[in-house]
């Protein structure tokens, strides 16, 4: 484990911690951030569970990053009569329980993760992007006083000149323009380019300019491979909703009160319509992202 960036009291980034020693630190992420703008009610009381597709990302991520597999392929067979796999069978219950905590994939799914990562790392963009680059870097953000405030784990940061290129690397169901902005806007994938943008602008000059990278990978039906840069504007976004999501965040914390759903989304007194783009309205997502060469 070595420290890349350095600013400060509390204000380092890490390069080969540990993912329980970086989720046991203190700080906010843009995980919360984003849970909390779903509701604040959803952010106390609920725990985050990691779901199949998390697992996947987090699968996909280790194979094109490190080269690593973190996973395990389920048998097609059980038995010395080798009967087609069954989770109801004795021995299949027992392997399961012999690697719980483990992603687990069948062969096929495996097969295409492996396709996937390959067809990304051949990626010319991917490759210059990643290149150099400083890999899972664990990175944290304090005050002056050294009190802690928020913490992020970036899949790749680089050194280009007068730029610092952070790369996040995405599972797509659709990784073409449109529909990925879409994502973009639906997941809150803005606000996370925003928050990375703030840790580590602690470390560079202002004269250099933070560039976000989506690395969007399609696995299925087969591996197709996006790469597209985030619009500074699209980020100057993500940094006003964060700052005010963490007003309000501090107002829940203050009166011990978490609402269910945010204002916009409480339907006491209002009126709920279609999307706009229902009536014709094509211009709301409309330059959010567009793509470009590294």
């Amino acid at each position: 484990m070595s420290t890349v960036f350095e600013a400060g009291l509390g204000c380092y980034a890490q390069a080969g911690m540990s993912p329980e020693l970086y989720r046991a630190a203190a700080g906010l992420t843009q995980s919360d951030i984003n849970r909390f703008a779903e509701s604040p009610a959803l952010y106390r009381y609920v725990e985050q569970e990691q779901t199949d597709a998390m697992r996947v990302g987090t699968a996909l991520h280790a194979l094109i990053l490190e080269q690593r597999r973190e996973f395990v392929v389920r048998p097609a067979t059980y038995g010395p009569e080798n009967k087609p796999w069954h989770g109801a069978a004795k021995e299949c219950k027992e392997w399961n329980a012999a690697h719980a905590g483990q992603t687990i994939l069948s062969q096929a799914e495996a097969d295409a993760l492996g396709r996937a990562a390959i067809h990304a790392r051949l990626h010319e963009r991917v490759a210059y992007l990643l290149d150099g680059a400083h890999i899972e870097l664990s990175v944290f953000g304090a005050s002056d006083t050294g009190v802690p405030w928020g913490k992020g784990r970036l899949d790749a940061v680089k050194h280009a000149g007068d730029r610092l290129l952070i790369t996040d690397i995405k599972t797509a169901a659709d990784a073409r323009l449109r529909p990925f902005s879409q994502t973009i806007l639906a997941r809150g994938y803005h606000r996370q380019a925003a928050w990375y943008r703030r840790l580590m602008s602690q470390f560079v000059d202002q004269s250099v300019r933070i560039e976000f990278w989506f690395v969007a990978v399609e696995i299925e039906p087969i591996a197709r491979v996006n790469v597209w840069k985030l619009e500074e504007a699209a980020m100057d976004l993500g940094d006003e909703e964060i700052d005010k999501l963490l007003e309000k965040l501090d107002q829940c914390r203050q009166t011990g009160r978490w609402p269910d759903f945010h204002d916009k989304d409480i339907g006491l007194m209002g009126t709920i319509d279609l999307p706009k783009w229902c009536y014709g309205d094509e211009t709301q997502l409309e330059g959010l992202t567009k793509g470009g060469a590294a």
